[in-house]
């Protein structure tokens, strides 16, 4: 059978494309918009203007007022209005819009595809559909606020109930990497009609009171006829299921899995280089692979596994993670693709070091009592990129830290006299979760304990030495460990380098450090580096995935570092002067703690990113009375020791 025998398109040509036909259209527009003129004339400029650059544009008409638009004709005719793109900060840019074509025998071929207008050529059929914009604006889009609506006409549901607002994936900030929304349509049943719009913008609040705006995507209409496919295509394939984590550590080795169905008539084989591919873009090698190879014979309806080890870019930001069959040296690509997993991408110290926007590096951040604010300074200019008011009082200790695993440190404080947790997730200023976990008296040592990159809520209680750890966030206690004694400081880490936090204690009347990493405890490690009035300030200073013990020395601004936990100081170097707090993190990206200070009577910011005692960074943020938010802080606050 010839290709254009495979399928047919049945399309209903419009008539009346005459000067008559013309005439009445025009007389509509020009009645229409008679009308809204007279509603706006009481506050709103109109305004005709040549179009010398174009002879078949007439005039362009600009109506000013809230919001203003401007209405382009050919001769009398309306070819196209323009609407401002900024509503109150919300901007979007469009980046792409495609669908997986199921049907191999439709063109384009089988597999992700712009939507063109010969899309959804299939009736009763889902087809799964890819949106991507970019937060070009300068507010935060928030998961319960924000979606991507139908347009054309407004809030239509033409391509399916509920299809109207598509729910955001994750919190996206202000020049965050483009979000893609994945969601399914069905083709609207014809019923008459000659064509149907398939367009999209993104829209703050419901149905009922969203405000649209930013660019949206491109218009396809997609004329009445649908297509037939052919069942009996020898390689075609459907998608089962996927499992790939959404945060992973650059470098960092992860087991995935895929299943895919057979559906086609061809058996897959190895030896006829049947594989699964890499697609997004096609035959990447981000994850460290592009070809995974059958592992046995796959017959027509029945499925094949893929397990294999992807390893993480070692680029932080966000990747797609998405696979195709093909066959190597003969069909190529074919079938469905998996789904597009958005990977968030971080370093280790963008996990423990607070990473506010995503980018990799430790942000320079403060507490404001005062005024509850929280001011965060992401680009190391002296500049506040983000200021949030989130908190109870003036007496709550902040606890930044991944709760809920996007990658970037959420906004959190603690209501000391009732242990109450507040966690705000998108910034709004609004409490998402209200958490009550802990005793009065307890010391907050919130991290990730299980490995499933979030923070964990916990506390360390000095007078019974006891760890109690929530992993799920929901006040109820999920671990209970007798570790250390009273007098002794928590400085939890991942010292082993496995993925999650290590219970460990430093000891001031002993210098000594017990690290207890299969939380037993047992002290696994014990070693003595530093003495009383040292402070201790771990972190991965060599690079090698594990946490090193080092302390500083505030009377000489001496910092010790212990990289092979052999109890003598692998690295001395003087930095900053009595007063100065501690601020170690990775403000440079290269996965390496780097040194760093906060000079409260100057309110300066000190970093030295070659720990050769220099100042790479000099940066003055804050004011008088601010406190400085970095790993593990809130436990040197709330044991008194520093003011954060």
């Amino acid at each position: 059978m010839s290709k254009n025998a495979s399928h047919k398109k049945n399309v209903r040509t419009p008539r009346g494309h005459g000067f008559r036909r013309g005439k009445a259209v025009i007389i509509i527009s020009v009645a229409i918009l008679c009308v809204v003129c007279t509603s706006l004339v009481a506050q709103q400029t109109i305004s005709r203007r040549k179009n010398k650059s174009d002879p078949g544009v007439v005039s362009v008409m600009s109506v000013s007022g809230t919001p203003a638009k401007e209405y382009v004709y050919a001769g009398s005719r309306l070819i196209a209005t323009d609407e401002p793109t900024s509503v109150n900060g919300d901007n979007a840019q469009f980046i792409s819009m495609s669908y997986d074509e199921p049907c191999s025998n439709v063109g384009p071929p089988g597999g992700w595809t712009p939507v063109y207008t010969g899309s959804f050529g299939l009736l009763n059929t889902d087809y799964r559909v890819r949106v991507t914009m970019k937060n070009i604006g300068t507010t935060t889009w928030s998961t319960s606020t924000y979606y991507l609506g139908s347009q054309n006409p407004t809030n239509n549901q033409n391509w399916g109930a509920g299809k109207n607002r598509i729910p955001l994936p994750l919190t996206v900030q202000p020049n965050d990497p483009p979000v893609t929304f994945e969601f399914s349509v069905k083709r609207p049943p014809e019923g008459g009609v000659n064509s149907f719009n398939f367009q999209w913008q993104m829209v703050k609040g419901p149905v009922s009171s969203g405000v649209f705006f930013g660019e949206k995507t491109t218009n396809v209409t997609i004329p009445s006829g649908t297509w037939q496919c052919l069942s009996s295509s020898p390689n075609f394939a459907s998608f089962v299921s996927q499992s790939v984590p959404s945060l992973m550590i650059a470098g960092q080795s992860y087991p995935v899995s895929v299943t895919m169905q057979n559906a086609g008539t061809s058996t897959w084989t190895a030896a006829t280089n049947y594989k699964l591919g890499s697609q997004l873009p096609q035959d990447n090698v981000l994850f460290g692979t592009n070809r995974v190879a059958v592992t046995s014979s796959v017959s027509p309806g029945t499925n094949a596994a893929f397990s294999f080890t992807a390893v993480a870019p070692a680029a932080t930001g966000l990747y797609n993670f998405q696979w195709m069959m093909v066959q190597d040296g003969g069909a190529g690509f074919f079938g469905y693709t998996t789904p597009s997993t958005g990977i968030t991408v971080t370093s280790r110290a963008g996990l423990g070091y607070l990473d506010y926007n995503l980018d990799g590096k430790t942000d320079l951040a403060n507490w404001r009592p005062s005024t509850k604010q929280w001011l965060i300074d992401t680009n190391l200019n002296g500049s506040a990129d983000f200021t949030y008011t989130f908190g109870n009082s003036s007496a709550d200790i902040p606890v930044p830290g991944d709760y809920n695993g996007d990658g970037k440190a959420d906004l959190a404080t603690i209501k000391t006299s009732s242990m109450t947790w507040y966690f705000d997730f998108d910034r709004n200023g609004t409490a998402d979760q209200t958490v009550t976990f802990g005793s009065s008296g307890d010391v907050p040592t919130p991290h990730d304990y299980d490995g499933n990159k979030q923070t964990d809520i916990a506390v360390f209680r000095p007078s019974t030495g006891q760890w109690l750890i929530d992993t799920d966030r929901n006040g109820v206690t999920d671990l209970i460990v007798t570790f250390g004694q009273t007098g002794d400081i928590p400085v939890p880490a991942d010292f082993d380098g496995d993925g999650k936090a290590d219970l460990a204690v430093f000891r001031p009347s002993t210098g000594q450090w017990l690290i207890d990493t299969n939380r037993d405890g047992i002290a696994d490690i014990t070693v003595t580096l530093g003495q009383n009035g040292d402070i201790p300030i771990v972190g991965d200073y060599n690079g090698d995935g594990r946490a090193d013990l080092a302390v500083f020395r505030p009377a000489s601004g001496q910092w010790l570092i212990d990289t092979d936990r052999d109890g003598t100081a692998d690295i001395t170097i003087t930095y900053g002067q009595s007063g100065d707090i501690p601020t170690p993190g990775d403000y440079n990206g290269d996965n390496i703690t780097d040194l760093a200070v906060f000079r409260s009577s100057t309110n300066k910011w000190l970093v030295d990113t070659n720990r050769d005692g220099v100042s790479e960074y000099t940066i003055t943020f804050g004011a008088s009375g601010d406190i400085p938010l970095r790993q593990n802080g809130w436990i040197l606050k709330a044991m008194g020791i520093l003011p954060q």
